[in-house]
């Protein structure tokens, strides 16, 4: 399983470069952290987490939240 998938995005004018994370252990297989980059370091922003009713993304404000499609379809191609 790889441990990064990179991902691009533009969001409220604004864009973003970062990777999904796998989160390994307790027995999950469908959880990762986004990690947004910013001078060359990346720094956690939210989590997506695959449920069985489809994609959840959250973080602390709730900013990013209606992207959580989006961020799955990234995830399921990497893997495709």
């Amino acid at each position: 399983m790889p441990d990064n998938i990179p991902v691009s995005f533009e969001y409220k004018g604004r864009k973003y470069e970062g990777r999904f994370k796998a989160v390994n252990g307790g027995g999950s297989s469908g959880h990762w952290h986004l990690e947004i980059e910013k001078n060359d370091r990346y720094y956690y922003f939210g989590q997506l987490l695959k449920t069985e009713s489809g994609w959840s993304f959250s973080c602390q404000d709730g900013y990013l939240n209606d992207l959580a499609e989006f961020f799955g379809d990234v995830v399921t191609a990497w893997y495709e």
